[in-house]
């Protein structure tokens, strides 16, 4: 676990071919929910080193791909961690990337909250709802409004994802932000500032 952890292949691989066991469960009991549990494969994932993913990927189950924890499934792990060639690889497998957490977290929703804007557009292309909506009613939008992230919120303005649970349309939140930069990188990449949502929701009052 702890060797996963701190990101280091060469002691991971050592550790698993001295007979490590690659498949042990870790049980938290200060989750008492179905989710109280993680398998290897999430503390590799958490690692963000592709090496160390892919190690743990080759040598899991099928069923550990879509395995969920208290942090969520191997690819919700990766997305907020943003190793894009570890997603890729997870999505190969046949990770979902729609899966909610019980904390009603899913892959897009922690890579919006991170920032990510690669792992966003990688998870979009491979099919995540961009209007998920996770504990508290938040969105992809509303969540890269809340870090300020100023292209995850153009990308997704430009995929027509919803402001319906954000407190102030997206165009007064940047104001109320004074985030111009994201004001002037809107009018640079030609956002329309009378277009409204997939809800009829107009950007701009």
């Amino acid at each position: 676990m702890f060797a996963c952890q701190s990101g280091n292949f060469e002691l991971v691989n050592f550790l698993i071919q001295n007979g490590a066991d690659s498949h042990r469960v870790f049980i938290n009991h200060r989750y008492p929910g179905h989710d109280n549990k993680r398998y290897m494969i999430h503390f590799a994932c958490e690692s963000n080193n592709f090496e160390i993913i892919k190690l743990f990927v080759d040598n899991s189950n099928d069923s550990d791909i879509n395995s969920l924890s208290w942090d969520g499934t191997p690819l919700t792990i990766v997305a907020r961690g943003n190793c894009v060639e570890g997603a890729k690889l997870l999505i190969s497998k046949g990770a979902n990337v729609n899966i909610y957490s019980e904390n009603k977290d899913t892959p897009i929703l922690s890579a919006a909250a991170a920032g990510n804007i690669s792992m966003l557009k990688l998870l979009v292309d491979s099919g995540a709802d961009v209007n998920a909506v996770g504990a508290n009613n938040s969105t992809p939008l509303s969540l890269a409004f809340e870090g300020k992230y100023n292209a995850c919120i153009l990308y997704l303005m430009q995929k027509n994802a919803s402001a319906r649970f954000m407190i102030d349309p997206p165009l007064i939140a940047a104001a109320k932000q004074n985030n111009m930069g994201l004001l002037f990188f809107m009018a640079q990449n030609n956002i329309d500032f009378n277009q409204s949502d997939v809800d009829g929701i107009y950007f701009y009052f």
